[in-house]
């Protein structure tokens, strides 16, 4: 996976300052107790932390700025909205045996405790949500992804001299638009798929594959027998309007000719 450079600013933040300091002030009980905050919601949350103490979270996001652990858990920051590198929030995991790295994707379900304050590596002091996780795991950048508007689940697949693309799934959001793919060489040959050359058109528009999306991707070079499965991601698109995909492959055996794969997913 190609990862963008990013700058960020890391909070020096301690594992006992997690546990018993900065978590502001509660919100009312019946309040906090019947929200749940996920993606779809996240942002209300973001706006005022301290309002919904004690409400459920259930939030992926990237670890970034170290990990710290002390004799009861581990605690890190990580960016709920990688891609823009937003939505910065504490996580503090009372379990010994889970230690996440920078750049690990992690999904966390757990409690808003309100707030925690720092200072960054420039002296400046952050505020921002504290959780303590009920549990942890690590996963891959899907889980990290915005929400989609609409969801196709077409599983259709061509084939070409043996090597055969599936177009798994398309998730239209606000943001981007992912699609999922599958591709499988079935000849004798090393197998090649042109990401920088896929194309999407909506209309009058055309538009490009990012050429460093934070997903899994599927493998460029494939040889004989290799199956690779992964995100190619696209602008936003409208999901009410037909889109068409465009994805070219080819061959060490320069025999064949190949035509553009195409997939077309109707409103």
């Amino acid at each position: 996976m190609r990862t963008r450079t990013i700058a960020f600013l890391s909070l020096i933040l301690v594992v006992t300052v997690l546990l018993v300091g900065g978590c502001g002030s509660p919100a009312p009980a019946a309040e906090s107790a019947s929200k749940t905050f996920d993606r779809s919601n996240w942002a209300e949350l973001m706006s005022d932390p301290n309002r919904y103490k004690g409400a459920t979270v259930h939030i992926a996001g990237r670890v970034f700025g170290g990990v710290d652990k002390d004799a009861n858990g581990v605690g890190w920051q990580m960016f709920c909205d990688p891609k823009n590198s937003e939505w910065n929030v504490a996580v503090y995991y009372p379990s010994t045996g889970f230690e996440p790295k920078n750049d690990d994707f992690v999904e966390v379900t757990g409690t808003l405790k309100g707030t925690v304050s720092g200072q960054n590596a420039f002296g400046a002091t952050l505020t921002i949500p504290l959780i303590i996780a009920d549990s942890a795991t690590i996963v891959d950048a899907t889980a990290a992804a915005s929400s989609a508007i609409r969801t196709v689940t077409p599983n259709a697949s061509q084939t070409q001299h043996q090597i055969t693309i599936t177009l798994d799934k398309v998730e239209f959001a606000a943001d981007e638009t992912r699609v999922f793919l599958t591709v499988t060489n079935g000849s004798n040959a090393k197998a090649n798929l042109y990401e920088w050359s896929s194309k999407a058109v909506q209309g009058d528009k055309q538009y490009d594959a990012d050429p460093f999306p934070m997903y899994p991707e599927v493998q460029s070079d494939l040889l004989p027998g290799v199956k690779s499965s992964g995100v190619m991601v696209f602008p936003a698109m409208d999901p009410a309007q037909t889109a068409r995909f465009f994805f070219e492959v080819g061959s060490d055996n320069w025999l064949l000719d190949f035509q553009p794969y195409v997939f077309e997913i109707q409103p």
